[in-house]
């Protein structure tokens, strides 16, 4: 009988996080684990875990407020409702934002609990995101550079386990890329001649969109006929804000015909597939998923060497890191890939080799594993009932 694993997920949209966490839940062994996703709302997550036939759980986690002081603990209570009825295992935190809720509905229901740290900023770093992976039963960080930053933080390494987010590499890898990329360059006008430099993720501030921006004059002074893309969303009022400032830059710097800006794209891949460099200039980035998808599709990667960056690329090998806030750095690395054909095609032949290495099948035996130390152990997995 597979033991059914409770997973927690405040936010609704598709981030990093959240596809992390469904290539984790379509995954996973069903003779061993079943998922059952909790979530606050509809929306891209809901339909996603649905249309993979994952059964999910909508409940609202408020906070405790003294003007409605039953809302929290009711909401605590249908928790450990959720737990007890679908017999969970265990209850797996992919988020800082019910992190209360779960430790009193595990003590209630009573069932382990782990906690999942992708971005240690933020959220995870308040002092009561911090009390709660302390006594979480473990805490799963995709690099190093987020376990170290919770170690300086109190959280011992002795809870920590390394887990690399995974990628789904055949998403990226298509055998038939010059179809995909003439698609997409047709789309936006661009011939296949032309280099075309791009940066893909979530609009907000920390990604680092206008350091990119702010390295195109100098690009453009060396490759004029260079095109730039951005494709990303801005998901709440600041990336929005932030995403204004991006394009006013941009009509500042009198940069209008060189840049496009594509919003949301549901073919990643063939975005990928259509760019000759791929720019990931983040101030902060504790993973770096979008590296290892530009490795996967065969783009070189000029990458920040913050977070977990540096732990994905070999600066010289299987692309090139740079220094965060430095549109200088950038624009010398883009010009360099661009006018040397054998160091672009070795970055591309390494990068598939470091991609392969963040496979979904990696990922979820070393989640699985943690799975199996804690519940074995514990007698979970054979009787969910066991506190």
């Amino acid at each position: 009988m597979s033991a059914t694993i409770l997973y927690i997920n405040t936010p609704s949209y598709l981030g990093g996080a959240e596809i992390s966490l469904l290539s984790l839940m379509r995954n996973l062994d069903p003779m061993r684990y079943h998922p059952v996703l909790v979530t606050t709302g509809e929306g891209q997550l809901t339909d996603a875990s649905r249309a993979h036939g994952i059964e999910t759980v909508i409940q609202q986690f408020p906070p405790f407020r003294k003007r409605f002081p039953w809302r929290y603990p009711l909401s605590v209570l249908r928790l450990a409702n959720t737990a007890h009825r679908h017999r969970a295992a265990l209850v797996h935190a992919n988020c800082p934002n019910a992190a209360r809720h779960t430790v009193a509905a595990s003590h209630l229901a009573p069932r382990p609990y782990i906690a999942h740290v992708r971005d240690a900023r933020d959220a995870w770093s308040r002092p009561s995101s911090i009390r709660f992976l302390r006594t979480s039963h473990c805490v799963i960080v995709n690099s190093h550079a987020v376990g170290h930053h919770l170690a300086e933080l109190g959280v011992s390494h002795s809870l920590t386990r390394v887990v690399y987010n995974p990628v789904e590499v055949i998403d990226y890898a298509d055998p038939d890329r010059a179809v995909a990329r003439r698609r997409i360059r047709e789309e936006l006008g661009i011939q296949e001649a032309v280099l075309l430099v791009g940066i893909v993720g979530q609009v907000q501030e920390i990604k680092g969109h206008t350091d990119l921006v702010q390295a195109a004059p100098s690009i453009l002074a060396r490759l004029p006929s260079t095109h730039f893309l951005v494709a990303g969303a801005a998901f709440d009022d600041a990336a929005r804000h932030y995403e204004q400032q991006v394009r006013s830059l941009i009509c500042e710097l009198d940069l209008d015909d060189h840049f496009h800006l594509i919003g949301f794209r549901s073919d990643v891949g063939d975005v990928m597939q259509a760019l000759d460099v791929l720019v990931v200039p983040s101030w902060q980035e504790a993973f770096g998923r979008v590296v290892v998808e530009g490795m996967a599709a065969g783009c070189p990667v000029v990458g920040a060497n913050v977070g977990g960056i540096p732990e994905i690329i070999e600066d010289g090998t299987n692309g090139l890191l740079v220094q965060p806030h430095d549109p200088n750095g950038i624009a010398d690395a883009v010009v360099r890939l661009a006018k040397t054909d054998h160091l672009r095609q070795r970055m591309v032949d390494c990068g598939y080799a470091t991609a392969a290495k963040f496979s979904v099948s990696a990922h979820v035996d070393q989640v699985e594993a943690i799975y199996d130390s804690l519940l074995f152990q514990r007698g979970a997995h054979a009787n969910p009932d066991l506190p």
